[in-house]
């Protein structure tokens, strides 16, 4: 059965009565994937010093969030896009099945 997973503007995951808070990098990283929509790494090391940002979309992704990755060519290379796949109604919640 799917639970209901409310995301807060502070950043505190409220699942059936229970808080747990980002850290403030995955916070930060969940913030601007609400603001822009999308993130790559370089956006994340340069903005938030956050150097590992394939582990805090992992982590975003286990608690319910729909990001999905597009793997992209630039002049320098290959890098990946996340992108946040927002609810219908562009609310911040995700179901998931435990």
């Amino acid at each position: 059965m799917a639970k209901k997973i409310i995301i807060n503007s502070n950043g505190t995951i409220n699942s059936q009565g229970r808080k747990k808070s980002l850290s403030s990098k995955t916070n930060n990283v969940f913030e601007h994937l609400k603001k822009h929509g999308s993130i790559t790494t370089w956006e994340a090391i340069e903005r938030y010093r956050a150097t590992r940002l394939s582990a805090i979309i992992y982590n975003l992704r286990a608690q319910g969030m729909n990001i999905s990755s597009i793997t992209k060519k630039g002049k320098d290379g290959v890098y990946v896009e996340y992108r946040w796949l927002k609810h219908s109604d562009n609310s911040a919640w995700f179901k998931f099945n435990l």
